[in-house]
C-alpha cells in the first residue's frame, strides 16, 4: 500500500516537473534574447565608457597591490635589519 502510494506520488511529480520544463526552457531563451539583445545595441561609446571604468579599477586595485608589495618590502628590510643588530 505504502509503496503504491510513493509510487504515484513520484509518477505526479515527474509529470508536473514534464509539465514546467518547456515554460522555464522558454524563460530562459527569452532571457539570453534580452541580454544578447542589449549586448549588441548599447552605444558603442557607452561600451567604450565601461571598458574604460574597468580598466581604471584595475589599474587603482594593481596600484594598491603594489604600494603593499613595498610597504612589506620597507618593513622586511626593518626587521632583518633590527634582526642583525640583536645579534
Amino acid at each position: 500500500m505504502l509503496n503504491q502510494n510513493q509510487s504515484q506520488n513520484e509518477k505526479k511529480l515527474r509529470e508536473r516537473q514534464q509539465k514546467n520544463l518547456p515554460k522555464i526552457v522558454l524563460n530562459l531563451s527569452a532571457l539570453m534574447k534580452k541580454k544578447k539583445h542589449a549586448r549588441y545595441t548599447q552605444a558603442p561609446k557607452k561600451q567604450a565608457a565601461i571598458a574604460h571604468q574597468s580598466l581604471e579599477k584595475m589599474g587603482k586595485f594593481w596600484k594598491d597591490v603594489r604600494d603593499a608589495t613595498k610597504f612589506l618590502m620597507e618593513k622586511s628590510k626593518m626587521l632583518a635589519n633590527l634582526n642583525k643588530k640583536n645579534r
